[in-house]
This record gives structure tokens, sequence and C-alpha cells, in this order.
């Protein structure tokens, strides 16, 4: 059994070297090392390194786990013992596929061994570079593996590196250490996270308390300026309607004023005083003066009424009354009447009184 699961093992890169994609130069890794060493071994990621490093530390605080690069190199004296007995252990696979997003890569060409500390020194940091720069050939296969210590992808920290040159028991032993430590780490971003959302949900309360104040305060505003629009819009109708009122009453005025013109101008002469029989009848007006004139005891009461209307004291406004008895004179039926006739004497006090309509005598009743 031990036979089928470990195939003969072929020497050569697990990476031809004309492949430079890193989707499709990682699924030959996985694809040489499988056929290599056989099935157990870690989950490899295929994909570039970038995305393997989004893989493992981003997302869900919880979720995240350690990026572990295996850098392999088959002209090292240890590759073989490395990846048969260490790498492919089952304890290794255990804890790798658990814990580790594990990212594969061959460093037998220099073009991708390049092509690799460019990617690291590009999305990781020169730390990870530095461990592989500069490693001899026989440190290889190696184990580079990071963890985070901030929220930030950008937070990441060499937390060991395994050469191939480790006992087996060692390089478990670092890995569990690594585990233990990124657990802690992740336990620290937990509460930076938690300090972080309760941040952005206060910052997202208040910035909601600020909308809501500057709703409010639209609303307020919104409100005053339809008060001040309907305040607007009722004096400009209330000064309109009061113009239309005034220029109607002047235009009532006016044509009072040319009827009462009209109706001085077509009044006889008054009688001379020293004309036999003639009347002396007084008015007392509504402002309380009085007017006197003379006239004939043939004059009509519409001549009278004529006299009263041409001091500005029109029909349909005013009424001419006796004192005793109380007779209303605009109101005769007869106004052709003489003033003898209507009972009036010789000296007479008549008295002019405004119209009321039958409302206002109802109010003030």
């Amino acid at each position: 059994m031990e036979a089928m699961r470990r195939p003969s093992v072929k020497v050569g890169s697990l990476i031809p070297k004309e492949i430079s994609d890193p989707a499709e130069a990682t699924l030959e890794f996985v694809t040489a090392f499988h056929s290599r060493y056989g099935s157990l071994h870690p989950d490899f990621f295929i994909g570039p390194l970038q995305e393997a490093i989004k893989v493992a530390f981003t997302g869900d605080v919880n979720d995240r786990r350690l990026l572990a690069l295996c850098v392999h190199h088959d002209k090292a004296i240890t590759a073989n013992i490395f990846c048969s007995q260490i790498l492919c252990s089952y304890s290794m696979v255990t804890y790798m596929n658990k814990h580790c997003i594990t990212w594969p890569w061959d460093v037998t060409h220099d073009v991708h061994r390049a092509q690799l500390l460019t990617a690291i020194n590009r999305f990781l940091s020169h730390e990870a570079a530095a461990a592989l720069r500069f490693a001899d050939v026989d440190t290889f296969p190696t184990l580079v593996i990071l963890t985070q210590t901030g929220l930030s992808q950008s937070a990441l920290e060499v937390a060991t590196v395994i050469p191939g040159t480790t006992a087996a028991d060692q390089a478990l032993g670092l890995v569990m250490q690594c585990i233990d430590e990124h657990a802690e780490n992740k336990r620290k971003l937990l509460q930076e996270q938690d300090l972080l959302d309760n941040r952005r949900r206060l910052i997202k309360e208040q910035e909601e308390a600020f909308q809501a104040s500057l709703a409010a305060d639209r609303k307020r505003w919104e409100k005053e300026e339809a008060e001040k629009e309907k305040a607007r819009v009722e004096e400009a109708q209330r000064i309109s309607q009061q113009e239309q009122a005034e220029a109607e009453a002047q235009a009532t005025a006016d044509q009072n004023e040319r009827l009462r013109a009209d109706i001085e101008a077509s009044l006889p002469d008054e009688p001379d005083g020293s004309t036999a029989g003639v009347y002396m009848i007084g008015f007392r007006v509504p402002s309380g003066g009085k007017l006197m004139r003379r006239f004939l005891p043939t004059d009509s009461v519409e001549l009278l009424l004529s006299f009263v209307a041409s001091k500005g004291y029109a029909y349909t406004d005013y009424s001419v009354m006796t004192t005793y008895p109380r007779n209303n004179l605009s109101e005769l039926a007869d106004q052709s009447v003489t003033l003898q006739a209507a009972g009036l004497k010789a000296r007479e006090m008549l008295v002019v009184e405004e119209k009321f309509d039958s409302d206002d005598e109802e109010d003030e009743d």
C-alpha cells in the first residue's frame, strides 16, 4: 500500500521552465507533486500569490488562516526527504489543511525564482523576500509561514521559516507554534475588529443623526418658506383687494361727486328772504353741523331732497326725517308733493340720517 501511495520519485522541476502564468504554473506544480509524492499532501492553492493572500487574510476574522509558501527546488539534497517524510506526513497535512493556505512554487529555474521574489516584494514584505533571496539551494524545500498582525492585508509578518534541513518533529512543532500564535493574533484582531465596528457604528449613528437633523432643518425651512410664501400671497391679495376696494370707492366717490355737482347745478336759485311766505328749513346732519336754506311753500319735497343730496348726502345713503311726528320724507311715494302739502312749517328743523342695511341693524340688535 505504501508503494501505491508513494510513486517512484522523478527528477525535474515541478514547474516547466517555459511556463510563467501563475495559475498555470501552480497547476503544473500540483500535478507533478501529486504524481511524484502521492495523494497525501497539503491542499495546494492554484492561482496567483495575490489571490492566495486574499483568501488567507481577508473576510471574516474567524475564517482567516496562515499563509504557507511552499518553495521547492529540485536540486536540493533534502527535496525528496522533506516532501515525502515531512510535508506529506499525515499530521503535517492535517494541520496545514485546517490552518493554512498553502501556495506552491518551484525555484529550480532562475526565471521562476526571480518571478517569486518579484511577487513577494510586491504583495508581501521584504522580510519574506529576504528569507528566500539569499537561501542556499540545500535549504530547500522551504516553508515560509506568514501571519496577520492587523486588520489590513498589508499587516503581515513572517511567523517562521522552515528549511528543508529541519527534522520532522521540529518542523511539525514550528507549524503548531505558528498555529497557536495565529490564534492569539486572531483574538487580537477580533478585539481590533470590534473596536473598528464600534467606531464605524458610532460614525454611522452620528452621520444618520446629522442627516436626520439636516432633514428636520430642511423640513422646518421648507415649512417656514411655505408660510412666508403663503403670507406673501395673502399680503399681495390683501393689497390687491384693498387697492381694488379703494379704486371702487374712488370710482363711487367720483360718480357721487358728479351726481352731486349735477344735482347742485339743477337747483333753482334760493328765494330771497323778503319773499312772502318763504320757508326757512334747517337740516341737522350726521357730522353734528347744520344746513340752512330758504324754500317756497310750493317747492316740492323732491327739491328739498335734491338740496340735501347736493351737499353730499346722496339719496341712496341718507334719509331726511321730520322730528315730530317722525316721518321719512325720503320714502314718500309722491315726492312731487309741495312742502306745504307735506305738512312742513315755515320754520322747520329736519334730520339727515345715514341709512343702514338690515343686516347691520340686526347686528346692532
